[in-house]
């Protein structure tokens, strides 16, 4: 922050922060009123920390104790998309950033913040009481957003009736271009090529699927010449609106960055793929895991599941550790295959697991929920309800025994 940011700051914080704090502490045995600067330059955390906040509000979870409250909440400058802000703003209290600071930073001045503040949920964006699947979306589209969203697919060839998938590759550009002055690059291990879809996609063409590739700022495109394909991250129709309109009406979507959190909030069923075992999200029944493979160039074959926890490669992994320990974490397009197979047969209920199968997914996931207690980090997961890609298991997780 410049110094000439930080005088305005401080005289805000006093002209008005200062009474309006003080207001706040005194009345506080009698009425509460708590604040929250929200995460919402990130569409992962700004759709999932909301949901979730209104999931534990439901189930009086992290509610004050007084029964006369308010929370009130504001956006950081940054608003990764505008549409859901006007939504969340029609369920919640946000009113604006340079409101709500002053009061922040003077209750911080004299130390009563912490009486003040909404916390962000037991785990920020974690669903650890598996609220997801006991709740309905929060967030419902008008009349008019409808019929707006599905005349402006029309003009790609889209209507009420067309069954598509939402895909997301996650790349490095949205932080690069976003956040020029923040070293995300311990991000990038997260990262996908598109072209490891493929496969995947031309599966789902031929189930009668169409395909939107979902993305804000995106560094890559796909290379497929097809009517059942629209590439709308790089098309010249992408809105804010567009974003939450089209994978609010999605089958399902194929997930591997925050901005699936929106199909979250539309509960939609969610193909997750992800680079961190440790942070699988385990809590939706809705959710179907695909774990990144990664192979040991010393020992000439993937890591199993168990020596991923060994190896202390579950969580926090970093990029210079993998190169020293020459170690490779890379998506497999044929295990991306066989899991887009599987969450398709699991919607259309043609999916039958054998009872070995079903052995397998719950010894995998006693032994998970075991594992990551032993690491205590138990604060990241509730019960195990989704399931791992049973393919992916029959590969990774027999090397255990």
């Amino acid at each position: 922050m410049t110094l000439h940011k930080k005088v305005i700051r401080c005289m805000l914080a006093t002209l008005y922060g200062l009474p309006l704090s003080i207001l706040v502490i005194l009345i506080r045995k009698f009425f509460l009123i708590r604040f929250q600067s929200s995460m919402s330059e990130r569409i992962g955390h700004f759709s999932a920390n909301f949901d979730l906040y209104l999931c534990e509000k439901k189930f009086n979870i992290n509610r004050p104790k007084i029964k006369n409250y308010i929370d009130i909440f504001c956006l950081q400058k940054k608003v990764s998309n505008n549409f859901l802000a006007k939504k969340w703003s029609e369920k919640l209290i946000i009113l604006h950033y340079g409101f709500v600071i002053p009061i922040i930073d003077c209750l911080k001045f004299f130390n009563q913040f912490k009486y003040h503040e909404i916390k962000h949920n037991t785990n920020s964006d974690r669903d650890v009481y598996n609220l997801i699947d006991k709740t309905k979306p929060f967030i419902k589209l008008s009349n008019e957003e409808n019929k707006l969203g599905y005349e402006l697919l029309s003009k790609i060839g889209f209507n009420e009736k067309t069954k598509f998938v939402s895909i997301v590759v996650r790349d490095s550009s949205y932080l690069e271009q976003n956040f020029k002055e923040t070293d995300y690059n311990y991000h990038k291990i997260r990262d996908y090529k598109i072209t490891s879809f493929i496969p995947a996609i031309k599966f789902l063409i031929s189930q009668g699927y169409k395909v939107i590739i979902m993305g804000s700022t995106v560094n890559q495109s796909i290379n497929i010449k097809s009517d059942a394909i629209f590439d709308y991250s790089n098309s010249t129709i992408k809105s804010d609106f567009l974003d939450i309109f089209i994978i609010s009406k999605c089958e399902f979507f194929i997930r591997t960055s925050g901005l699936g959190g929106v199909a979250v909030i539309f509960r939609k069923p969610i193909l997750h793929l992800s680079s961190h075992l440790g942070y699988l999200m385990t809590s939706s029944k809705k959710n179907l895991l695909l774990l990144k493979n990664f192979y040991s160039v010393t020992e000439n074959k993937n890591l199993s599941i168990n020596e991923l926890f060994e190896k202390n490669l579950a969580f926090d992994i970093e990029i210079d550790y993998l190169k020293k320990k020459k170690i490779i974490c890379q998506e497999s397009s044929d295990d991306i295959l066989n899991a887009t197979r599987e969450i398709v047969e699991i919607i259309r209920k043609k999916k039958e697991y054998h009872e070995n199968e079903k052995n397998l997914q719950n010894k995998f996931k006693k032994d998970y929920l075991e594992k990551i207690k032993l690491l205590n980090k138990s604060n990241f997961h509730g019960k195990f309800l989704a399931n791992m890609s049973i393919e992916y298991l029959k590969k990774n997780f027999n090397n255990y025994e």
